[in-house]
């Protein structure tokens, strides 16, 4: 299993390196602040300002940044050859996102 907690590199090239590592029927469990896509329907609590103060800060080292949403993620995770993707979004704003190789 491999844990990625608030870190921010959700690149399907990335991915694809976890992928890599995991045993089969081994999971990748993401969890982060993330906005959800445009067509979700119930809107996630702003992050900290913590949190948005990080995200500002990376928008100014690369212009290319982009903050993800968990439609953009699941779909790298599958993009990566991972399956049954899946995600939780807990009250919080907090999004588990749980992806496994086959």
């Amino acid at each position: 299993m491999i844990l990625q907690c608030d870190a921010g590199v959700y690149t399907e090239d990335f991915f694809r390196k976890l992928y890599n590592t995991l045993d089969k029927g081994g999971q990748l469990v993401i969890v982060d602040w993330l906005t959800r896509g445009i067509t979700d329907s119930q809107p996630v609590p702003e992050s900290s300002l913590q949190r948005k103060l990080i995200l500002f800060d990376a928008s100014l080292d690369n212009p290319d940044f982009e903050v993800k949403t968990s439609e953009s993620i699941k779909e790298n995770l599958t993009k990566a050859g991972l399956v049954n993707v899946t995600e939780q979004f807990l009250d919080n704003g907090t999004v588990i996102i749980k992806g496994q190789k086959p």
